[in-house]
């Protein structure tokens, strides 16, 4: 299973006879994504083979290979030394403990934000709203009220930074392409599992870097 996401302006609720043919359930297509920030996501068991012959895995294996070796100090460097640490309060009571990393390694991982973003075409999943730029709370209530729903929850997942694991991150992305591609290419497996662990603390993701979200 494949998730796929692409960019997507504002579609009629109306749906066509060709979108009933195509898809054996077109309304998830409809969510009304808005402005610049619209996506679609879709779920395939396969990616077809016409959108393989255009997925430079080569290319992109080697712009990992080239970011890795550019920041291989980081690499070498104990990860506790690259980041301060300290909390702040939160809404609802207590402290969040925020691990904020040292300008060169959030440079570092701006830099491969805009590599999985920019270059590799990675784009938010459309029902997602959090930490996306050009999308808000209000855009996500107004998608449920489009659908006519009547009750809204608001919830939090106590931990779920560092209870997102390097291994169950990296499973995820072997499902959305075009990273799906590079798991498949074992020095791209390796190229990429490096990368992404520059992201990582105590084996969890620590809040306050570029890549957490």
């Amino acid at each position: 299973m494949y998730y796929i996401t692409t960019r997507q302006k504002v579609k009629e609720q109306q749906i066509s006879w060709l979108d009933l043919l195509n898809d054996e359930d077109p309304l998830t297509d409809y969510a009304q994504p808005t402005g610049s920030a619209g996506t679609v996501t879709r779920c395939v068991d396969k990616i077809k083979p016409e959108i393989l012959a255009k997925t430079n895995v080569s290319g992109m294996i080697k712009i990992l290979k080239e970011y890795n070796e550019r920041h291989k100090n980081l690499y070498e460097t104990d990860k506790r030394k690259l980041y301060r640490h300290f909390t702040i309060p939160k809404r609802s009571g207590g402290l969040r403990p925020i691990d904020a990393p040292c300008d060169e390694l959030q440079n570092a991982l701006a830099e491969l934000k805009d590599i999985l973003e920019q270059k590799f075409g990675c784009l938010y999943h459309t029902a997602a709203f959090a930490y996306v730029k050009s999308r808000s709370t209000v855009q996500e209530v107004r998608r449920h009220q489009m659908n006519n729903s009547n009750w809204f929850l608001k919830t939090d997942l106590s931990g779920f930074f560092p209870s997102t694991t390097f291994k169950f991150t990296m499973k995820m992305l072997g499902m959305i392409y075009p990273l799906s591609e590079i798991c498949k290419d074992p020095i791209g497996q390796i190229e990429l599992q490096k990368a992404i662990s520059l992201g990582f603390l105590n084996n969890g993701l620590p809040q306050g870097t570029k890549l957490s979200p």
